[in-house]
């Protein structure tokens, strides 16, 4: 099974629990989670996502690799969204999301 790991943005943490509790109907069968981050730090990305693995059925360590190797590609992304979360405020995070792949394209190709 393969997963993705992409930093959305940064967001006020109410959109997030609205994003999480307003998704399309069927749409929870699908393999696809926000989760949001109180810091730009991988650490925190991955305290985030970890909840998520078993409640899925989800190989963590599986997960895990995928997120430290999305973070470590996007060095340059990761900075700007740093700062962009530094400027937020104590009311935003770092809006992550983790899907399996398949899922996920299932999820875009239905916006279309």
């Amino acid at each position: 099974m393969d997963y993705t790991f992409e930093i959305l943005g940064v967001s006020p943490l109410l959109y997030l629990f609205d994003l999480q509790s307003s998704q399309p109907k069927g749409a929870n069968d699908l393999a696809v989670e926000y989760v949001g981050a109180l810091h730009c730090t991988l650490d925190a990305a991955l305290r985030a996502v970890e909840p998520i693995a078993p409640k899925r059925g989800w190989d963590w360590e599986r997960l895990r690799r995928t997120a430290v190797e999305a973070w470590m590609q996007k060095a340059d992304s990761i900075s700007y969204w740093k700062q962009r979360l530094e400027d937020a405020g104590r009311d935003d995070v770092l809006l992550v999301r983790v899907a399996e792949s398949r899922d996920l394209r299932l999820v875009l190709e239905g916006l279309l």
